[in-house]
């Protein structure tokens, strides 16, 4: 990948057929463009089949790359940190394993990483939450769970709710999904099609009226949130809604 040779005999030692010109293709289109590639492929396996002398498997790779002019080697792009997923087929040749097939698809996220990246999110909500009757912006569940201009907004947020002498309740149903990680899985973009409750709302604290809010049954809110690695703990620094009064599907229910 790094001298540009699509006919480097490397490849046709670990590869064959389509997994062989799938190789080549990458490297051309590298050439193509007058770069070079160095660094490495991290894989992190999702799932492997062997039958006889036949395998496959499902594979959540990571581009720790980086690319340079080929003729200047001066740095042209950032170091990746991107992960897509990748489904190969493999047939035994004696003692090793020869790529015949290679199909890349989405974004995606290793299986422990998006453990811990949803624990991330559904814990910032249970901070939101627990901070919002009655509102108090000093909540300490905050600040461990959120970071940057999210944490911000929720503290102006409630700071506003407390004085105006408001409460918001009813908590919705989450149902987040990772849709990938990057940056070597130190962010991460979540989807959440939320289904509201319809008893939720703002609320006036001292007469328990509903001032703001109020959702018919069955409602959806879809939103987008970015996490980030802080203190070694994933925290939301983003949210957005994409769509109020969505028509998304929620994930697993």
């Amino acid at each position: 990948m790094e001298s540009g040779e699509f006919e480097h005999p490397e490849l046709a030692e670990r590869a064959s057929g389509p997994g062989l010109v799938s190789a080549q293709a990458m490297v051309i289109s590298l050439a193509e463009s007058g770069r070079i590639a160095r660094g490495e492929m991290v894989p992190a396996i999702e799932a492997i089949e062997v039958e006889g002398d036949t395998a496959s498997l499902v594979d959540c790779v990571g581009l720790d790359l980086v690319e340079y002019d080929a003729e200047t080697d001066e740095q042209v792009a950032d170091r990746g940190g991107a992960r897509f997923r990748v489904t190969a087929g493999l047939q035994r040749d004696g003692d090793d394993w020869i790529l015949d097939e290679f199909a890349q698809g989405d974004a995606c996220a290793p299986e422990a990483v998006g453990e811990a990246v949803l624990d991330g999110y559904l814990g910032f909500w249970d901070a939101v939450w627990s901070a919002a009757e009655p509102p108090d912006p000093d909540h300490p569940g905050l600040a461990a769970t959120a970071g940057g201009s999210q944490l911000d907004w929720i503290r102006i947020d409630l700071t506003t709710m407390r004085d105006e002498g408001l409460v918001r309740r009813g908590r919705g149903t989450e149902h987040p999904v990772v849709v990938h990680v990057t940056d070597h899985d130190t962010q991460a973009f979540v989807r959440d099609c939320v289904e509201e409750d319809p008893d939720g709302g703002t609320f006036d604290a001292a007469t328990g009226e509903l001032v703001a809010g109020g959702t018919a049954p069955g409602q959806r809110t879809l939103l987008e949130s970015r996490l980030a690695i802080i203190e070694d703990t994933w925290r939301v620094v983003h949210v957005t809604v994409l769509e109020e009064d969505s028509a998304c599907v929620p994930d697993g229910s």
